[in-house]
């Protein structure tokens, strides 16, 4: 019969954690599971393994070594189907693989049911605990979508995999925020869990509004009359809009703040800050001369306490 080392493919000075792993590469490849119906897999699954009964145990590879082991059998004599201590390898390899119900005695099943046990039994729990790898892909939103929340469907594709998912939009939520779709990532090997994909939020700037934490700013341009006599305007906000009053001799840079206007987010919330801007239009020579009339009456000087 074959050398047992050379079975396995390791050399007689081989660590037993060497022929162990030796054992387990070539029972992988040749285990009845991955062979259905293949005679030789199998004969070459029953002779490897037999090998390692063997060369796996320090004791019966230290007797088999110095040739010879409790029933005769050795590295010179041993048969091919007759196992160690009594054993018959072939009734307990099909008691192990082909549903019969008996070994040749109960001990030899232990041992066996051990044997097999450790390096396959629990094979599949360790691959299907193989989580799948997350994901993680980019999504630009508008920054009212942002502020207000909402759902939004987008288009997915994972590898070969490609589908339409809908991604729910928290109130609030700032740029570069990640939403978790749990099991939306790479699958798993092995029957293991999925990974989960990660959406990497991108806000795109308003032309009006900006954002401090909760709070939002907005400029707002006003002229000369609404600066001095005063006036109500007519203010969009993230959900709508409000009447804005614009209290007489507003100075330009003013703030004015519209409470509760501002994002709304976990039970928080902020405020609108209004800053307004005094812009002069143009005016032609009538308007000027107006003007120019009007400043000529008027007693107040701006640079008095300067």
């Amino acid at each position: 019969m074959k050398n047992f080392y050379d079975t396995l493919g390791v050399a007689k000075t081989a660590a037993q954690d060497e022929i162990k792993k030796a054992y387990r590469k070539l029972a992988l490849k040749y285990h009845p599971d991955q062979n259905k119906g293949n005679k030789d897999a199998e004969a070459k699954f029953k002779e490897i393994s037999q090998a390692y009964y063997v060369l796996g145990d320090e004791k019966r590879r230290r007797d088999y070594d110095h040739g010879g082991y409790s029933d005769g059998a050795s590295s010179g004599n041993y048969q091919q189907n007759q196992g160690f201590d009594g054993m018959d390898f072939d009734t307990i390899y099909q008691n192990m693989f082909h549903g019969r119900r008996r070994a040749k005695s109960s001990a030899d099943y232990d041992v066996f049911s051990e044997f097999f046990g450790d390096i396959f039994g629990n094979r599949k729990s360790r691959m299907s605990a193989e989580r799948g790898s997350d994901a993680e892909m980019a999504l630009t939103i508008d920054f009212l979508e942002a502020a207000v929340g909402g759902k939004k469907v987008i288009a997915y594709e994972l590898g070969r995999k490609r589908e339409e998912l809908t991604v729910t939009i928290p109130e609030g939520v700032e740029n570069n925020s990640k939403i978790r779709l749990k099991g939306k990532g790479y699958p798993g090997e092995h029957g293991g869990e999925n990974g989960d994909l990660y959406i990497l939020l991108h806000v795109r700037p308003h032309p009006q509004f900006s954002r401090q934490g909760l709070d939002i700013h907005v400029n707002l341009p006003i002229s000369l009359p609404e600066a001095v006599l005063g006036a109500k305007i007519t203010m969009p906000t993230l959900s709508d809009d409000v009447m804005l009053k614009i209290p007489p001799g507003t100075e330009s840079g003013s703030l004015l703040r519209l409470a509760g206007k501002g994002i709304h987010t976990k039970g928080k919330v902020g405020d609108l800050y209004v800053k307004v801007l005094l812009k002069l239009p143009p005016m032609n020579g009538k308007e000027y001369k107006i003007l120019e009339k009007a400043s000529q009456e008027l007693t107040y000087n701006p640079r008095s306490d300067f």
